[in-house]
């Protein structure tokens, strides 16, 4: 009789054969190759990659016998697999009380040797065999044996590989279809950003060219001054939608920028409501795509203002140029941000208890940064004091 496997070890063996995906597949030449190699080494006539899941025998690849499956209570590797030391030898079928009545035993193909080595996957369960089988009792020399376990660790690697590639595959395509979501979604995000930027555009132009006259001067200066703003921002959106829709531009379409420059457009875009002291290093230019880069400074400057808690606030944006790349540091006086804190920092939609309570937002703006500057080929770390203020250190491949 067939030994009794224990039921739970048996639905693992199950659930693991099938996470390989390679039952019911086509013929492979490679598979083959093994096959008759095994042949070729043990002497046989037949030799078989089997895979045995619930109720049949399934063959991979056949050599010496054209045979699809068989049930599995008819099947010898159906024992095999429920060997402790994967290995079983029948020398002579008849002789054995397991195998005496089985129908390929007293029917042809009369076989009567078999021999077998259990294919074990990555979970510790034999998922199948391969095998040898002749028409005459028989043995294997010590060496065929050797030979023959070693082949089933050859298999079960391309078997493994199988997986691999269809597990690639998949998540090739998981992401091929995110990233066109993220395209329709940021071309929609624009459109619904634009529409509305650009009626406060139109309107402001209006009331600067229709009403000036009747404008006070502070009320005129705040009027130009909210224009040029939404220019600036309807600008930065295209750019944003253009990086969403062309990635590869963060890497290979790089402008020339002034640090300094840039950090004073930032900076009127923003028009922050508290007093700011910024130093930086000057006459700074560099190489970088400019909407990434400004987006990396929004948000960094972003975060300085509404964590601030000092009446003024001190900005310091260091630059220096490194044989492979660009060295930034940004750090600011404010509130800082306690140890624990900072391993949320760059996660999406997390935000820092304690320090993130009082100030609306959705964790975006850092784990936009960290990938932007990832795109850009760079690496980006935080030091952090309470009470003393932050520090972001972050560099861009040349």
């Amino acid at each position: 009789m067939q030994k009794k496997p224990n039921a739970s070890d048996e639905s693992n063996r199950l659930k693991e054969l099938a996470s390989y995906h390679i039952l019911d597949t086509l013929p492979e030449k490679q598979y083959d190759d093994i096959t008759k190699l095994a042949a070729e080494i043990c002497e046989t006539p037949v030799s078989q990659i089997t895979l045995v899941d619930e109720t049949r025998q399934w063959y991979k690849s056949n050599q010496g016998v054209d045979i699809h499956e068989v049930p599995r209570s008819d099947g010898f590797c159906s024992h095999t697999v429920y060997e402790d030391d994967g290995l079983m030898i029948v020398e002579n079928m008849l002789e054995d009380p397991r195998f005496q009545t089985n129908p390929f035993v007293m029917n042809d193909p009369f076989v009567r040797f078999y021999a077998g080595v259990s294919l074990i996957g990555s979970g510790g369960s034999a998922i199948g065999t391969i095998c040898v089988l002749d028409l005459k009792p028989r043995s294997l020399t010590q060496q065929q044996v050797k030979s023959l376990q070693a082949l089933a660790k050859v298999v079960m690697n391309m078997i493994e590989t199988h997986r691999n590639t269809l597990e690639l595959n998949t998540y090739a395509d998981d992401l091929q279809q995110k990233n066109a979501e993220l395209k329709n979604f940021a071309r929609t995000l624009a459109h619904d950003v634009k529409s509305p930027l650009n009626s406060v555009i139109n309107n402001l132009r209006m009331l600067n060219i229709q009403h000036s006259e009747k404008l006070e001067k502070d009320a005129l200066e705040l009027v130009q001054f909210a224009e040029n703003s939404s220019f600036r921002l309807a600008k930065m959106v295209d750019g944003i939608l253009n990086l969403s829709m062309n990635a590869h531009l963060l890497i290979t379409k790089k402008d020339e920028i002034n640090l300094e420059q840039v950090i004073e457009e930032v900076k009127q875009l923003l028009n922050p409501q508290i007093p700011i002291q910024f130093t930086y290093t000057e006459n700074s230019t560099f190489l970088a795509n400019i909407v990434a880069f400004k987006q990396v400074l929004i948000n960094l400057m972003s975060n300085a203002i509404k964590y601030s808690d000092k009446e003024k606030l001190e900005i310091s944006v260091a630059f220096e140029e490194l044989e492979g790349n660009y060295r930034f540091s940004f750090e600011d006086n404010g509130r800082g941000i306690e140890q624990q804190g900072l391993k949320k920092l760059f996660k999406v939609f997390e935000r820092v208890k304690g320090v993130d309570d009082q100030v609306e937002g959705y964790g975006l703006g850092l784990a936009t940064v960290k990938r932007l500057i990832e795109r850009m080929g760079g690496l980006i770390s935080v030091s952090s004091h309470p009470g003393t203020g932050t520090k972001f250190d972050f560099t861009i491949e040349k």
